[in-house]
């Protein structure tokens, strides 16, 4: 049966909903997550607060039907797209963070971002597909 999808751009009241969907996706693998840290939700709630100072946050919503099946949260810096943090609904809609990544990067082309970092581990794969990028650290 085919259902409704719908993707909403900065509604953030979906934050919650990204926390939420978020403990629930880590349980169901049985591994802990950095959003039962009150310190680390509050984190991210300024993240989103003050925006517009250096930084712009954009959140993406994906609705399938009347269900939330995946937010992400994105941070533009500097002409990059980042994707920080998300939240997706695996068990019920398999497939949904493909989904959104591929969302993502439309997004980013159609806001003329240079780059995007999603801010993820290699896995092995992606340097077959993507020129990888040398990050660096600054110590004082």
């Amino acid at each position: 049966v085919y259902k409704r999808q719908e993707i909403i751009i900065n509604h953030f009241a979906d934050f919650e909903h990204l926390i939420e969907i978020s403990k629930k996706r880590f349980r169901e693998k049985g591994e802990e997550t950095d959003w039962e840290d009150p310190r680390r939700v509050e984190t991210f709630r300024q993240v989103i607060n003050l925006s517009g100072k250096s930084y712009r946050v954009r959140m993406i919503t994906v609705k399938i039907g009347q269900k939330i099946a995946g937010v992400d949260l994105i941070c533009l810096f500097n002409n990059t797209y980042f994707t920080v943090k998300c939240g997706y609904d695996v068990a019920e809609f398999p497939g949904i963070g493909n989904f959104i990544n591929l969302s993502e990067i439309d997004d980013a082309i159609k806001l003329r971002m240079k780059k995007i970092d999603f801010l993820q581990n290699s896995y092995e794969w992606k340097n077959k597909y993507f020129e990888p990028v040398p990050l660096f650290q600054y110590q004082k």
